[in-house]
């Protein structure tokens, strides 16, 4: 465990830190009795040697966490706390807790089917995260599964890449807490596009509001000519922080910029890669044919 030290920050951070910290100590400690007492958590694949372990790291991770809602909302106490606690109502409201371990294999298998998507390798011990985003028949989507379930499969993505993040910052002895996204827009229909917008503006909101400071770099490849209408709608509803680590890149140009912030070895063949670690070496992220 890579333990929070909170003399890494400056003097008055460290102020604010800690009055965060103490605002929010009977709120953290009602959140981890839900935990332990009504989820039932830690569950047997997290494989904690003790209630104890579990305790201290969650303890740990959620000074990280506190951290991070602060840079998110530059320092203010006032609506840093006010974030929080929205986030952890929202949380418990919508069962995020256990959506890794509670979401049937069949639902996640057949959600993959419609949107393809996976966590490939890793920048400098941050996960990848890649979407096969163009690929996706939202019509089809939008007949198969509920919004509500579209939702709660963006949550659980998100999830998945932050429990990817905490093992791994085990695995190399560095906290890691943010994620690279790799968007491929290869095959995106401007019907689609049009639809799914609304769509967007929900993971959007869900991103900024409850998973703040989490993206490290997002790539958009292979953008069809009416991607940057898309773009301009969904903008204003990004931190411009945010904003400033999206990259937008010209089919003449991605495998040059990709190359410049991701080793070859850790990207797809099909994105000029050199991967030897999937099974589908020439297809890393499978897309599968759906049946009309």
């Amino acid at each position: 465990m890579i333990k929070f030290d909170v003399n890494k920050l400056s003097f008055d951070q460290q102020g604010k830190f800690n009055d965060v910290y103490e605002h929010l100590k009977y709120d953290y400690t009602d959140y981890i009795d839900y935990k332990l007492n009504k989820l039932k958590l830690p569950h047997s694949s997290e494989n904690y040697r003790s209630t104890d372990d579990y305790l201290q790291d969650e303890e740990n991770e959620w000074k990280f966490m506190i951290c991070r809602y602060l840079r998110a909302h530059k320092w203010n106490i006032d609506d840093t706390l006010k974030a929080i606690r929205h986030t952890i109502q929202w949380r418990i409201e919508n069962n995020v807790d256990r959506i890794l371990f509670d979401m049937p294999q069949s639902q996640i298998d057949l959600a993959r089917q419609h949107v393809p998507y996976g966590i490939h390798g890793f920048k400098q011990h941050n996960p990848i995260y890649i979407e096969k985003t163009g690929k996706i028949k939202l019509d089809k989507c939008l007949e198969r599964f509920s919004l509500d379930e579209i939702v709660q499969g963006h949550i659980y993505t998100l999830e998945m890449n932050c429990r990817r993040a905490r093992e791994k910052s085990r695995e190399c002895g560095k906290y890691i807490e943010t994620i690279v996204t790799i968007m491929d827009l290869e095959g995106l229909e401007i019907m689609a596009g049009r639809q799914a917008v609304p769509i967007l503006r929900q993971f959007m909101y869900i991103d900024n509001n409850h998973y703040p400071e989490r993206m490290g770099l997002l790539f958009a490849l292979n953008t069809p000519f009416f991607f940057p209408i898309i773009w301009g709608l969904c903008k204003n509803f990004i931190d411009p922080v945010t904003a400033g680590k999206i990259f937008i890149l010209k089919k003449d140009e991605q495998t040059k910029i990709l190359l410049q912030y991701i080793d070859q070895d850790q990207l797809p063949r099909e994105y000029q890669g050199t991967c030897q670690i999937c099974s589908t070496l020439l297809d890393c992220i499978p897309v599968y044919e759906l049946k009309e």
